[in-house]
């Protein structure tokens, strides 16, 4: 509720996805009476919490999402929908940039709607919108220490396309705020927990094959995590700080880094998963020089350019794991009173827990399914 005593309604966009999916437990678990997703597919039957709306569609539909907003009577839109990274580049613009304009259209169209009807006076107003955006999109391929919000901004041509059209997104979403939307947007670096389809398979794979017993770099590079419970978290903190902005240090219109607040050497996380896995605490290590793996990516990327296929030896994969990337989230602290609460170990054993338990299963459907089509 806000001070006035107003009971609001959130819609998570995106709400099976790893983060919405978690932004959903958080409300449900803070006994909010009017939640609802919106996602490209219904979850399974076990994964559905009591008490929240679920609803299919695009990202891109703006019609839909207007008329699911005026259904709800949202007045707090959640907007964490995004590819996989291993997307094709067309997919990351039709989500990131297409796909998050349709979003701030949809709030503000609603929300005109719903001030010409009487009965629905302030209900249906979307009043806030948080956007989960990326670390990423401050990201140049150059190190990164201990920056502040203040210290970075998105750059004029992005490393690569997935941040690029990230950072678009975000910009059209801070470009939005005014009197009668409040925004924010959210960026997280390496998010760890349950549900996460994307590093903690490809980290599996790594232990399966051996491939963990090689290294990339001196591994001397700080690297910023985050558990996605604090995420969540963080949403909702954002969403009450924009709901109040008119009686507290604005927060509308602007940028938040949300990290656990310890930066660790880079392989440190990937190790702790790998000795979850089964790996012994003293593993062999080859360490591979970082020039060497330059000069080899820069070759494979452009033989695979002529010859087509997919490699995961990138340039952008080796200055990822050889650079420094660590935020500070001091404004986050002070303004959203964000605080870290789950350790990089806690969030890698219930990732690892999940994985083993529930996330292997899926990963196999999920691939099989692709397989099929």
């Amino acid at each position: 509720m806000t001070n006035e005593g107003r009971a609001e309604s959130y819609l998570v966009l995106g709400g099976t996805g790893f983060v919405g999916s978690h932004i959903l437990k958080a409300l449900a678990a803070s006994s909010s009476t009017r939640i609802a997703s919106y996602s490209r597919s219904l979850p399974p039957a076990k994964k559905v919490l009591g008490g929240v709306q679920y609803y299919t569609g695009g990202v891109q539909d703006e019609e839909k999402l207007v008329q699911i907003m005026l259904e709800t009577e949202a007045t707090v839109v959640f907007h964490t929908v995004s590819p996989p990274h291993n997307d094709d580049e067309s997919a990351y613009y039709a989500v990131n940039v297409l796909g998050t304009q349709a979003v701030i259209n949809a709030c503000k169209r609603a929300s005109a709607f719903a001030s010409t009807s009487p009965a629905s006076a302030e209900a249906g107003c979307v009043r806030a919108l948080v956007y989960t955006s990326s670390s990423g999109v401050v990201w140049n391929g150059k190190d990164i220490s201990g920056a502040t919000e203040d210290e970075v901004e998105i750059p004029e041509m992005g490393l690569e396309a997935y941040s690029a059209t990230k950072g678009i997104g975000e910009k059209a979403v801070l470009a939005a705020n005014g009197d009668k939307l409040k925004t924010a947007a959210l960026r997280p670096h390496a998010i760890i927990g349950p549900g996460d389809n994307q590093a903690i398979w490809r980290l599996v794979e790594n232990y399966t094959s051996g491939q963990y017993h090689f290294q990339i770099g001196s591994g001397t590079n700080l690297f910023s995590t985050i558990s996605v419970t604090d995420v969540a978290r963080a949403h909702l903190l954002a969403a009450a700080a924009l709901l109040r902005d008119s009686t507290s240090p604005a927060v509308g219109g602007q940028a938040f880094f949300i990290t656990d607040g310890i930066p660790v050497p880079f392989y440190k996380y990937p190790r702790l998963v790998w000795r979850e896995l089964g790996a012994s605490d003293d593993f062999w290590v080859v360490k591979l020089p970082r020039w060497l793996c330059l000069g080899l990516a820069f070759f494979v990327e452009r033989w695979r350019g002529l010859v087509g296929g997919h490699t995961i030896l990138t340039e952008f994969v080796v200055k990822t794991v050889t650079m420094e990337q660590w935020y500070r989230c001091d404004k986050a602290e002070r303004l959203l009173g964000y605080k870290p609460t789950v350790t990089l170990e806690q969030a890698v054993r219930e990732t690892v827990q999940w994985w083993k338990e529930e996330g292997a299963q899926e990963h196999a459907a999920q691939s099989q399914s692709k397989k099929l089509r």
